[in-house]
């Protein structure tokens, strides 16, 4: 999941501050040090450039190819298997710049909930496709009294009806979702941020993963407990497919016009 995984990362680093407030805390092997734009300026994370021999070191083994809520054992390269673990929000930390960047691109838009209907097609990002055209009746039925924002690259597509800002990276994304009322949108990078911010959320999830591994309790998470999920498959799968379908477009209105007027 990319800097889904690392805001997960960021938590565990929390943890471990905490508990080991005289330590240093690195990322990676125990060896080599993983690095990821998501820990920049984190008080919890250091760096391996500023550790001296004497330090005491705990290292986070948590980064590509060794993340905790995958059983690599049992996974194979068609299905992932998950492990019993439950995601806490995690923490991202933003420069004045990147605060002031943010508050110059909403301009004076206010009370807006950000949208995300597009998922990276790579891999399983199929399978946690809800349907533009879904999200697309969403906004339709809603835009009237709540504000939309899209966020993203120019490459991506754009729903009708809502305020297009278009970032560079994620973390001016993230620093831009940090003034949402809530977010709305699929399993991914972004839910992840919501949670990492304390933003609220009606997050996607469908049957591919569950909301149990990589959910928050802060969102409303649309999951369908069919008895193969969550499936873990990595190609287009049907029955992914029809945990979406079961998803309604009324269901999702309805819990995001709650969850809007509910927050201050």
């Amino acid at each position: 999941m990319g800097f889904g995984d690392d805001l997960m990362t960021t938590a565990k680093a929390r943890q471990a501050k905490k508990s080991h407030p005289h330590h240093k805390i690195l990322i990676g092997d125990g060896k080599r040090e993983y690095l990821s734009p998501i820990f920049w300026h984190n008080p919890y994370i250091d760096h391996l450039v500023f550790t001296k021999p004497t330090d005491n070191v705990l290292w986070i083994r948590d980064y590509p190819g060794h993340r905790p809520y995958l059983d690599y054992q049992k996974s194979t390269h068609t299905k992932q298997v998950f492990k019993k673990c439950r995601a806490s929000p995690g923490n991202i930390f933003f420069t004045r710049q990147e605060i002031k960047k943010a508050k110059k691109a909403l301009g004076n838009i206010r009370s807006f909930i950000v949208i995300e209907p597009n998922v990276d097609q790579k891999l399983f990002g199929k399978n946690r496709d809800w349907g533009f055209h879904k999200w697309q009746k969403v906004v339709d039925t809603l835009n009237y009294h709540i504000g939309f924002v899209q966020l993203g690259n120019r490459n991506s597509k754009t729903l009708k009806g809502v305020t297009r800002l278009f970032t560079s990276n994620f973390r001016q994304a993230c620093a831009i979702l940090s003034f949402a009322k809530l977010f709305a949108g699929t399993e991914g990078g972004l839910h992840h941020a919501a949670a990492a911010i304390g933003i609220p959320g009606v997050i996607i999830f469908g049957g591919r993963i569950s909301p149990q591994t990589t959910g928050y309790r802060l969102h409303t998470n649309l999951y369908n407990d069919h008895p193969e999920s969550p499936c873990g498959m990595l190609s287009p799968c049907d029955h992914c497919k029809q945990c979406m379908d079961k998803i309604s477009i009324r269901q999702v209105i309805d819990v995001i016009r709650t969850k809007f007027y509910r927050h201050p």
